[in-house]
């Protein structure tokens, strides 16, 4: 049987053209399921690593929320001695919503408004001229520490008005100072310190001194009379030390005393001189000088300026601290007693052994010793002055009065 004859497979155009049809169809459907193959595969691939991704992104935004909530807790509002105003919270904004007690919700630190002003403790004057006048009155910006004359000169505290006197102590007090939460004071037997929100006041010193004054954290007196040294006290008590003057010269616990910035301002006897005048020693003993041997007695310091009466020419004058600038500044038609400086004005006082019957009482004056007014008559000698309050001594006793 004769086999039949095939020829070559594209012999005709016919089947050429059959086969490249085929071939194209199957090659696109080749591609197709290729591409599905593909895409399949790679969805496989992505979603796990992004859902990992999302985990990893959740972690992270709950551990720094962790973190920010352990970072925020509210601190304690400061307590500030003497005051009533509190930290309040800010006012809740637009774009701030206000924090509730909801457990959900992380807590916050509460800040105060961005135009309120920082709460600061009380500013404390012991003035300079008070302490030189024996401490009669010492304040701060909410309240005056005074030797109450109508209750057997104890200390007592009142507001900056003088209303609302609470007692502290139940012993007679001078030389009133302050530091910190205390009260410092001379009474008959030594000196106290009585917390200002009131307690039982502690006795920290035997020394009796008739001036004194707190500066930091020690106490500046003179213990003794005619002594070569000024004694500093720890305000707790727990150390004295001395601050040696230099060869020669003394000086009494009798004899004014006052400090104002890193000077003691004191009066000295000098051998050389044959004469106590108006010296002033640093407080750590570091350097002294003398500013003026005028005869005078009570003086007052106010910035770079002493001022006091002086005796030999009957003069209210005025010296820089160094020794410069002597200036007289108004002559008074008796002598005076006592001065101080407060608030842009001089005031002094006039007694029996200075003036006549008419001359006697408080004045005050301007810095250059212009506008002189007679503020009260009567006996009057030392003069401290607190909030507009003035405090004296007469010979009936312990006064205050208000002055404008």
């Amino acid at each position: 049987m004769t086999k039949p004859k095939i020829g070559p497979l594209f012999s005709t155009p016919k089947k050429k053209r059959i086969f490249f049809i085929a071939s194209t169809a199957l090659l696109i459907l080749c591609i197709s399921i290729g591409a599905i193959i593909y895409n399949n595969s790679k969805d496989n691939t992505v979603k796990p690593t992004a859902k990992a991704n999302t985990e990893k992104t959740a972690l992270t935004t709950e551990s720094n929320s962790t973190s920010s909530a352990t970072n925020t807790t509210p601190q304690a509002p400061s307590v500030v001695t003497n005051t009533t105003t509190e930290n309040k919270p800010a006012a809740p904004t637009n774009n701030t919503p206000a924090v509730t007690n909801t457990p959900s919700q992380n807590p916050t630190t509460t800040q105060p408004p961005s135009n309120s002003n920082p709460i600061t403790p009380p500013t404390i004057n012991n003035l300079s001229g008070n302490s030189a006048n024996q401490g009669l009155a010492a304040y701060d910006d909410n309240f005056i520490y005074y030797s109450n004359g109508k209750d057997n000169c104890k200390l007592y505290k009142a507001n900056k008005d003088g209303s609302n006197p609470i007692k502290l102590s139940d012993t007679s007090a001078i030389c009133i100072s302050l530091s910190g939460n205390w009260a410092y004071y001379l009474s008959d037997d030594g000196i106290y310190k009585v917390n200002s929100n009131g307690g039982t006041p502690s006795k920290i010193s035997s020394s009796k001194p008739l001036f004194m004054q707190v500066s930091g954290d020690w106490l500046y007196f003179v213990d003794g009379s005619y002594v070569n040294f000024i004694t500093k006290l720890k305000i707790d008590g727990s150390d004295t030390q001395k601050i040696k003057l230099s060869e020669g010269l003394s000086i009494s616990a009798d004899g004014p005393l006052c400090i104002s910035g890193d000077w003691i301002y004191c009066k000295i006897f000098s051998p050389t001189d044959k004469c106590t005048g108006l010296w002033r020693v640093k407080k750590d003993g570091s350097s002294i000088n003398k500013i003026s041997l005028a005869s005078s007695y009570y003086f007052a310091v106010d910035g770079d300026w002493v001022y006091y009466f002086n005796g030999s020419n009957f003069n209210i004058e005025k010296i820089k601290g160094d020794g410069s600038s002597c200036t007289p500044l108004y002559k008074p038609s008796s002598g005076i007693y006592s001065i101080n400086v407060y608030n842009g004005y001089i005031y002094y006082s006039v007694d029996y052994q200075c003036g006549t019957a008419d001359q006697l009482g408080i004045y005050r004056m301007s810095l250059n010793g212009s506008n002189i007014t007679k503020l009260l008559s009567g006996n009057a000698r030392r003069i401290c002055l607190a909030h507009g309050m003035l405090f004296y001594d007469n010979t009936e006793g312990r006064l205050q009065i208000k002055i404008n």
